[in-house]
């Protein structure tokens, strides 16, 4: 029994046609794409972040926040599609690059590049796979109009984790767009294992430039009002459920929204947050209970705090071991007559958090993964400050080789939820 885990990278082509990636080592049964439209490790100007995931060919989504570097004026723009797995845009909402899912293959997966530009982005991924990981499902729903209770149904299953994301959509029409960046990304195990981090950057022309930032260990959803800084959307994670999952919407306002899930069952999951370490060396996050085959590192790069603050940032990193990792980081610098927004891409890291600055983002503190141990993951910290700030976690894992035979030994259902 296994829930494999692999995380790699690949360039995306720029002629159109189909893409094989392969090395994976297994046949996926379900790719998360990361990326920010650079096209090497290193720094980059405009505030680009990108997030798909992909089944099969027609069971996948995508979204992407764009806000442009050195203007005048804010422009920002986001965009979601439920054609697509790979999306990249401009701030008039021109798709300069993208893709659609074809196949997970033997040793990968392949995509086909509908449209394509002479730019080689760097797309980091994780794939999911395994005996252990039993049920996949990616799907949307649309926000209710008022707080309380709202279940969704129709997945099929009853998830062992669920994971939301969407950088703001104001109806149900896919594909589509708006001139601002309300970014949310959550994942929750349960009502008392949950996080969101999210990130809003008001791009209508704005002068000076209007972002900043939130994050939550109570909440699996929420989003930033992109005129007033409050929040204007927020849910927690109640239950998961025999066919999908019910959140309780505590801020909401009259907008019917998109939102992307992909809901997993089957293998261990764990949720949680740490405070970065405030000197250089390794540091251990302990009391996951199992040994990792994955983790999934976000942040919004400040310390533990419920209020809303200045300035749109944001961190996410991926490993599968020492060698297999990656991490992007935005940031969209608040009140500046000429916006500041920058994006960094690192592939031998797995944890950042920069400072965006006009000349280029300096770097905080970064950390490597150092190790999977059978309670804990260890980073390695090449650079760090006096700053403790926090980051969420997802750990993935396998179930127990001889967990599995004392259940079948007892003559019971290994997995009864």
């Amino acid at each position: 029994m296994a829930l494999s885990t692999y995380v790699g990278s690949f360039s995306m082509n720029t002629s159109t046609g189909n893409q094989a990636i392969t090395g994976v080592g297994f046949q996926p049964k379900v790719i998360l794409f990361f990326a920010n439209a650079l096209t090497a490790d290193g720094s980059g100007a405009n505030a680009n972040e990108m997030l798909g995931c992909a089944i099969s060919s027609t069971e996948r989504w995508t979204g992407m926040g764009i806000s442009n570097d050195a203007a005048a004026t804010a422009a920002a723009r986001d965009r979601l599609d439920n054609t697509k797995c790979l999306t990249f845009i401009n701030t008039a909402n021109t798709v300069l690059a993208a893709a659609d899912f074809v196949s997970q293959d033997a040793d990968g997966f392949t995509i086909n590049v509908t449209t394509a530009d002479a730019t080689s982005r760097v797309i980091n991924y994780i794939a999911l796979g395994g005996t252990d990981l039993s049920n996949v499902k990616a799907g949307s729903f649309t926000n209710p109009l008022v707080v309380g209770n709202a279940g969704t149904t129709g997945v099929g299953f009853q998830p062992d984790c669920l994971l939301l994301f969407s950088p703001r959509h104001l109806d149900s029409t896919l594909p589509g767009g708006f001139h601002h960046i309300q970014w949310s990304l959550g994942v929750g195990t349960s009502s008392s294992a949950q996080w969101v981090s999210s990130w809003k950057t008001e791009g209508n022309a704005s002068d000076p430039s209007d972002t900043a930032r939130y994050q939550r260990t109570a909440s699996i959803f929420a989003m930033i009002d992109p005129f007033t800084d409050t929040k204007n959307k927020e849910a927690v994670l109640v239950s998961l459920d025999s066919d999908g999952f019910t959140l309780n919407w505590t801020t909401i306002v009259a907008e019917a929204g998109q939102i992307f899930y992909l809901a997993l069952k089957g293998g261990q999951y764990k949720v949680g947050a740490d405070t970065q370490k405030t000197s250089t060396g390794t540091q251990a996050t302990s009391g996951i209970g199992f040994t990792p085959t994955g983790l999934l590192l976000t942040g919004f790069n400040n310390i533990a705090t419920t209020s809303i603050i200045t300035s749109g940032r944001n961190s996410l990193g991926a490993a599968s071991s020492t060698t297999q990792r990656g991490h992007i980081w935005i940031g969209d610098l608040d009140n500046q007559a000429d916006t500041v927004a920058k994006s960094d891409l690192d592939r031998t890291a797995v944890l950042k958090h920069l400072t965006e600055a006009s000349g280029g983002p300096t770097t905080e503190a970064d950390a490597d993964l150092d190790s999977f141990n059978s309670d804990d993951f260890t980073l390695n910290y090449g650079t760090a400050d006096a700053t403790a700030r926090q980051f969420l976690y997802l750990v993935v894992g396998s179930i127990p080789t001889t967990v599995v035979k004392d259940i079948i030994g007892m003559g019971v259902v290994p997995f009864p939820r």
